[in-house]
């Protein structure tokens, strides 16, 4: 073979591979939006005012920090098994307010780590890692209403 051609070969075989890493890098899915990490958030904690219609519910966002995201582990972030996701690690900081019909009402202040991820159907959900919420129930009680 003539260094020519060995030349030519070895070129053509580095212009493929960073063709390859190119588009696996591209494949690297976007964080979910501020919106659709609070639409889920909200959906998470104002479940209990769609049962009952004595209780009205609302969790207000107040602080977001994002990590670097990384690959999802199924046993630790509850990702599908057997496929690579790719899981967002946030930090989250909401006011959960909970009122009641007899015009007695709640307030906490929820402090939270999540992963958030797409399922197996491309839908953002999310996993719990940990989450704080003070003042504990019971001692978290309001004069009145602000809803």
């Amino acid at each position: 073979m003539s260094r020519l051609r060995v030349i030519a070969l070895a070129l053509v075989a580095v212009l493929l591979v960073g063709v390859v890493s190119a588009e696996a890098r591209s494949k690297h899915p976007k964080a979910p939006t501020k919106a659709k990490v609070t639409k889920l958030l909200v959906a998470q904690y104002t479940q209990e005012s769609k049962t009952y219609s004595s209780v009205r519910e609302s969790y207000k966002l107040t602080k977001l920090v994002r990590a670097h995201s990384r690959k999802g582990n199924h046993w630790a972030d509850g990702t599908p098994a057997n496929k690579k996701t790719y899981v967002f690690p946030i930090k989250a900081k909401g006011v959960y307010v909970k009122c009641y019909s007899d015009g007695s009402a709640e307030r906490q202040t929820i402090r939270g780590n999540y992963v958030f991820f797409r399922d197996e159907f491309g839908d953002w959900t999310f996993r719990i890692k940990a989450e704080d919420r003070s003042p504990q129930p019971g001692s978290d009680r309001i004069p009145s209403c602000p809803l």
